[in-house]
């Protein structure tokens, strides 16, 4: 499960009153540039994990001089026999405060919202995961793997919790003493040894899948590959436990208390680790064509789809937006045959090209407004 069978917008980006509603498999979404496709889809992506895959800023999204957004889903699961069955009615709604809703219900924890279904987006800003800093890479990652495991979105909200407060602490050291700083350094190594672990085994399952996707994309041996740096027990077997690493982590953040507190930050642990792209064993961000990267990102994105809906054995959304054009015919070919468990495909394109799979609908979007026509061959 499960696919988005109706959705509802108000005052989101473009789009003043928006009540539509689409099929399972592939929905074409054409139309000329800056008119509202991509804010249909990052709609729906917002909806599924409470982030825009454009901005990080939830203010952005409301139309032009709106006070508020609101966004409402009816996440469905195909039937036996054809039919749909309801699911869940997801809604949010942004104002002064951020309210959600699941099947009717208040829900205050963001980790009770998330993941009802699951999605995935290809966008082509997606060349920043390869090119620009590591901040985006870790973010990503987060994403991905708490789409997978509510567990490690638990553990990355109380460390990130506790590093804020730690951080704190430092910029006004006076005030507190070595025994409060080493209370949070306590939560932040029981919480943050898991995220460690589970980057590296993320990135193991990942690795082979990533490779294999950007030889079919480029139909040729492409050799791409993907590291995994941590800055705290970098030393350490990834199989380490838990325990030895948090002791790790513990150790190395008192002896470099002194220095982080003349910065005023901490500059070790899970929140400054990199990850990095490699082609031929070469940093991918510095030696890569723009159109390496550009390839290296879609395969690292269906990689991360392959991935994701094998490890929760669900189906999964995704969002496609105007990224085609990047890619030759058989490129393209291949690229929209690499999603066998894709319960429902957006894509988002000025004009439908000529070789796509029969979709099942087919919409012309123009200034926040959307009409169904049928697909001409």
């Amino acid at each position: 499960m499960g696919f988005v069978s109706h959705l509802r917008l108000r005052q989101f980006r473009n789009y003043d009153s928006l009540d539509v509603r689409f099929p399972p498999g592939l929905t074409v979404l054409a139309g000329d540039n800056g008119l509202g496709k991509s804010n249909l889809l990052e709609a729906i992506h917002y909806l599924a994990v409470l982030r825009s895959f454009r901005t990080r800023s939830a203010a952005e999204l409301r139309r032009w001089g709106g006070s508020y957004f609101c966004i409402e889903g009816l996440i469905a699961a195909e039937g036996s026999a054809g039919g749909t069955l309801a699911d869940h009615r997801l809604s949010v709604i942004y104002g002064e405060r951020r309210r959600l809703r699941r099947d009717g219900k208040l829900v205050a924890r963001a980790s009770a919202f998330i993941n009802t279904f699951l999605c995935v987006a290809f966008a082509p800003e997606d060349i920043g995961l390869i090119k620009a800093g590591p901040h985006g890479r870790r973010r990503f990652m987060d994403l991905l793997l708490s789409q997978s495991d509510p567990d490690y979105l638990l553990r990355l909200v109380n460390y990130t919790v506790a590093l804020q407060a730690r951080n704190a602490m430092l910029r006004s050291p006076a005030a507190y003493g070595d025994k409060a700083l080493a209370a949070y350094d306590q939560v932040m190594a029981e919480n943050g040894a898991p995220l460690i672990q589970a980057r590296h085994r993320f990135v193991e399952e990942l690795r082979p899948r990533l490779a294999a996707a950007a030889d079919t994309l480029a139909g040729t041996p492409f050799h791409a590959d993907l590291h995994y740096t941590p800055t705290l027990g970098r030393r350490r077997p990834p199989d380490e436990t838990v325990a030895t690493l948090a002791g790790e982590m513990l150790d190395q953040w008192r002896r470099s208390r002194n220095r982080d507190a003349e910065l005023g930050f901490t500059r070790l642990g899970p929140h400054r680790d990199e990850f990095e792209f490699l082609l031929a064993g070469r940093p991918a961000g510095v030696f890569g064509s723009e159109g390496q990267c550009r390839l290296l990102a879609l395969a690292l994105k269906q990689a991360a789809a392959d991935r994701l809906a094998a490890c929760t054995g669900r189906g999964l959304v995704v969002l496609i937006d105007d990224v085609l054009g990047e890619l030759d015919r058989r490129r393209r070919t291949n690229f929209l045959h690499s999603f066998p468990r894709a319960q429902q495909i957006f894509l988002a394109c000025t004009e439908p090209p000529p070789d796509i799979p029969c979709p099942q609908a087919l919409f012309t979007v123009a200034d926040g407004r959307l009409v169904q026509s049928t697909l001409t061959r």
